[in-house]
């Protein structure tokens, strides 16, 4: 069964080969546009999992800090 991350890296897979291509031919804009894709596809799950838990004294925020 395919799954939704297997997509997504496929999908990020077939957007390097088309920023590769451009790079080949010298279109930096485009190819920079479609690295910038894919790289959004590949790291989509890392991005929605979000920060991994850390120790309060890690926390820089106002709202970490004790009352």
């Amino acid at each position: 069964m395919l799954h939704l991350e297997s997509a997504y890296a496929a999908l990020a897979l077939l957007l390097i080969g088309t920023a590769w291509l451009n790079l080949r031919q010298r279109h930096w804009a485009q190819a920079a546009f479609w690295a910038v894709l894919a790289t959004l596809f590949a790291s989509g799950n890392w991005v929605l999992r979000g920060p991994r838990k850390s120790p309060a004294s890690a926390c820089w925020h106002w709202r970490c800090s004790p009352r």
